[in-house]
């Protein structure tokens, strides 16, 4: 079992949750971030009996240029592809800048995701005002 999934166990069995209850931003979907990722997913599919189109919709991932969404097409790499999220899902969320069409999370982005856990794997281009402002309420910090 890898970092990610046994920092998450850890915070489900205090908590009294499923993993399968998780709704998992990943901040830095480079290689790291994908790795846990799919280690997470694994013990998805493992431990709660998901499937994995089931157990990759439990995620998030942000990279440098927003939101994985299916649109980024050839822009994805071969680790974010399972988990980039559909753009109709999308499609209404708020843009930092309404001419592009990277999905950066600003001004209600976060809470229309109803994540419940985040991993950061980047501080690249983080915004960790608006996280802390999104997550900690949750987390009783």
């Amino acid at each position: 079992m890898g970092s990610g999934q046994s920092l998450i166990r850890s915070g489900i069995k205090v908590s009294g949750q499923k993993l399968a209850d998780q709704r998992i931003l990943i901040y830095g979907a480079g290689s790291a971030g994908m790795g846990i990722a799919d280690q997470i997913k694994d013990g998805l599919m493992i431990l709660e009996g998901l499937d994995k189109d089931e157990a990759a919709r439990r995620f998030w991932c942000v990279d440098r240029n927003g939101l994985l969404v299916e649109s980024m097409g050839n822009g994805l790499r071969h680790a974010q592809m399972a988990y980039a999220r559909p753009d109709a899902e999308v499609a209404d969320w708020p843009r930092e800048n309404p001419e592009q069409s990277a999905l950066r999370l600003l001004d209600g982005g976060f809470e229309r995701t109803w994540c419940n856990c985040m991993l950061m794997s980047s501080r690249s281009g983080c915004q960790a005002d608006r996280l802390d402002r999104y997550f900690y309420p949750y987390a009783g910090v």
